[in-house]
């Protein structure tokens, strides 16, 4: 039996193929140009479930290949690497909170994975997108991670319809509690990670009846303006990043009085001007 072989440069000229005729076995590296090839591996699962793809690598490099296999952890429809839940907690919560100054691409890092989630996702399910959390405060150091607040007509359409896109694309996914450990009401969270293994968004998926989470704008605002809790909240962050460098809960926690005191002004504030 003969089989026909074919090869692309890219990722997007991989899909011109793959929308052209039917392949049996997709062949993909993880670095490619434009489209990563752990991109590549979501749409084909999502539109092609029926075709096999095998990911690979030309980099000898025991650390890139360490980092590759946490991005592959999720992304493989037959999980090569098993790993419990609780492992997973263990492995993201233990992960080192580190804070730096501010960098001024964080704004387009988030406008260029606002723009993807849009390509990528059900349109009829995705609302607003909005930036938040530290790195949409200009001139006010925070952990290198974009937060991204993303809301969606239904959670249990999340589930369904987006989890398995992004888990495919080699972000992790948690079904998080909003309250403590395990107090409800639970949101679909997602952490992205470059190359290196290093995070670079936090994706944070809610209804819009979710006004803890929609309060952390008026928290995001408020420091804007306010540059004077914007310096205080940044000197509180620094001190928690070195009192708790590998508990990512604890610096949480720890941050959570501040939060709720400044949101609850914040709320006042804007009380009386909207």
């Amino acid at each position: 039996m003969e089989h026909a072989c074919q090869t692309a440069e890219s990722a997007e000229a991989a899909l011109t193929l793959l929308e052209s005729a039917h392949y049996d076995v997709a062949i993909v590296d993880i670095s490619l140009p434009g489209m990563s090839g752990l991109e590549l591996l979501g749409h084909i699962r999502l539109r092609w479930p029926e075709t096999h793809v095998i990911i690979i690598t030309g980099i000898d490099s025991h650390q890139y290949m360490g980092n590759s296999r946490s991005l592959l952890r999720n992304s493989l429809s037959q999980s090569l690497i098993m790993e419990t839940l609780e492992e997973r907690l263990k492995r993201v919560t233990g992960e080192i909170v580190s804070i730096v100054p501010y960098n001024s691409g964080w704004p387009r890092m988030f406008e260029q994975e606002k723009r993807h989630l849009l390509e990528c996702l059900p349109g009829e399910l995705i609302k607003r997108i909005e930036h938040f959390g530290s790195t949409a405060i200009l001139h006010l150091a925070a952990k290198p991670v974009v937060d991204m607040l993303v809301e969606v007509t239904s959670l249990e359409e999340t589930k369904k319809r987006i989890v398995p896109v992004l888990e495919a694309q080699g972000y992790d996914y948690f079904w998080r509690p909003t309250f403590g450990e395990n107090g409800p009401p639970f949101y679909a969270w997602f952490i992205k990670r470059d190359a290196a293994g290093a995070r670079t968004h936090h994706i944070h998926m809610v209804e819009r009846s979710f006004e803890e989470h929609w309060d952390r704008l008026l928290f995001r605002d408020y420091l804007i303006e306010r540059s004077d809790l914007a310096k205080e909240y940044e000197a509180l962050k620094l001190t928690l990043a070195d009192a708790y460098p590998s508990d990512r809960i604890a610096y949480t926690k720890a941050k959570r009085e501040f939060i709720a005191r400044v949101t609850q002004e914040a709320k006042e504030y804007y009380g009386s001007r909207r």
